[in-house]
């Protein structure tokens, strides 16, 4: 009775902010748009010296793991990596981004670990696979 469950943690406009290890390692962020769907976005650097940015829409499946703090999730999203070589010009990647991972909520606090496949769509295609581990203060908006 004393545990707070994950469902009834986060409300629709909750905003978190944090950092993500792993590749890419960075500023991590989730803005929760109901009680099972949030967005996640992350400004990072990855491996190679570029910049990584990103955006998947994420969807929590609370019933998997019988703890109400735990949850599995799924997402898909889309992916930008930018770097600048010298003497061979800018590049650029876009990619299409599915995430899986695994959270711990403990309120204003979430913990997470994550794996991502990505497909690289242009400008040519590639598979290359991202994860990290990471962790979010949320911040509630002001109500009435």
């Amino acid at each position: 009775m004393l545990s707070v469950s994950g469902v009834l943690a986060w409300e629709r406009g909750d905003l978190g902010v944090g950092v993500v290890v792993g590749n890419p390692t960075g500023i991590s962020a989730k803005y929760w748009q109901g009680k099972y769907q949030a967005l996640d976005f992350a400004l990072a650097w990855g491996y190679g010296d570029y910049l990584h940015i990103h955006s998947t829409y994420l969807y929590h499946f609370y019933d998997v793991i019988p703890e109400p703090e735990w949850a599995l999730y799924t997402g898909l999203g889309g992916r930008l990596k930018l770097k600048s070589r010298r003497g061979e010009g800018d590049w650029s990647r876009f990619a299409v981004r599915m995430a899986g991972g695994l959270e711990f909520s403990y309120p204003p606090f979430e913990a997470f670990l994550e794996i991502a496949p990505v497909f690289d769509v242009a400008p040519r295609t590639e598979i290359d696979i991202e994860g990290g581990i990471g962790a979010r203060f949320f911040f509630r908006p002001f109500r009435r």
